[in-house]
């Protein structure tokens, strides 16, 4: 172990990962800097995640890389990756925690985490990284666009949630019960403008429809909380809701006027529905230069996501109702 180099902790929350476990151990692993501490915490995986995990452990743990198992239910009843980083981050000996999940690949750049301690070198205590993010199915690739343009103004996305000075954390945790921007809550609390390091790290995004219902269910659960949060008015709960279902509303009262045989109305809600789209994302992507095939790639998933990925959303908030708020254990 270099004792003139101090020690970066990785705290990773895992749930049924198994498939992405070996990928990213050996990203990890791959890494040039030295000492590292990966903490996975556990939140009640059923498939082979903590085999794995453990499994890596055994082979891979020396002086300066070491992989440690926590457990969600050794800790209470919770279950959140907001909880999961709360546990690795009071669990961790490092003098820096940096926060991945499980579909970050850190394999395409064994220098990342020398680079976020360059920036630490440097005076920083908070680091946030672009990375880059895969293709791999047409919902991937779309939900890639959607963060490069409309977020980033066309250019790689950040991790803003990476790494932190031990003592940010320990003094401002994460809210727990939160799953629906439980790091924008966060980093607002912390109040610090991160240094960017730019690296080649890869990061997938949901890559079916089953993984954008089990991402948008999670995230409706827990929508409520955060609005109590970030909302003082129940009016505003009221109009965010309301904007947020706008194209569903619309294209629902196009085919019941349709049905009903109100030909002046429908096509107004139809024309409506498309307004919003152009108007809010779709005029985005022209700016971008985007033209042609690739505009109507994007109006066709703009369609999907606002209706097929809100309404998974929307179940998510109903779900919350009928459990006045709570959290609803799991994440899927």
């Amino acid at each position: 172990m270099d004792a003139t180099k101090p020690l970066i902790s990785i705290v990773i929350p895992v749930k049924n990962e198994a498939k992405r476990i070996p990928k990213l151990i050996e990203g990890l692993h791959k890494q040039t800097y030295r000492p590292l501490e990966v903490i996975f915490v556990d939140g009640d995986s059923t498939d082979e995640t903590t085999r794995l995990i453990t499994e890596a452990a055994q082979r891979l743990n020396n002086k300066d890389f070491t992989i440690k198992l926590l457990k969600e239910e050794d800790y209470g009843t919770l279950r959140s990756p907001a909880n999961a980083r709360n546990i690795g981050a009071l669990n961790a000996t490092g003098k820096y925690i940096a926060f991945f999940d499980a579909d970050f690949d850190l394999s395409h750049d064994e220098h990342a985490i020398e680079k976020i301690a360059k920036a630490f070198n440097e005076g920083a205590v908070h680091v946030a990284i672009k990375y880059t993010p895969n293709e791999h199915t047409w919902i991937e690739r779309n939900l890639a666009l959607d963060d490069i343009i409309y977020y980033f103004n066309g250019d790689k996305p950040r991790h803003e949630l990476c790494c932190f000075a031990k003592e940010l954390i320990t003094k401002n945790l994460f809210n727990p019960n939160l799953g629906f921007r439980e790091d924008m809550e966060f980093l607002s609390r912390l109040g610090t403008v991160p240094v960017i390091v730019d690296t080649e790290v890869r990061r997938c995004y949901p890559h079916t429809v089953r993984d954008v219902r089990r991402q948008q269910l999670w995230y409706g659960r827990t929508w409520l909380n955060y609005m109590k949060i970030a909302s003082r008015k129940k009016r505003d709960v009221l109009v965010t809701i309301t904007r947020m279902n706008a194209i569903i509303g619309l294209l629902t009262l196009a085919i019941l006027t349709a049905i009903l045989k109100y030909y002046i109305l429908s096509p107004l809600f139809l024309l409506s529905a498309f307004g919003i789209i152009y108007y809010r994302w779709l005029r985005k992507d022209i700016k971008h230069g985007l033209r042609g095939p690739e505009i109507l790639n994007r109006l066709c998933w703009l369609l999907f996501r606002e209706v097929v990925g809100r309404l998974f959303f929307d179940i998510g908030v109903i779900q919350s109702l009928i459990h006045k708020g709570k959290v609803i254990l799991g994440r899927e």
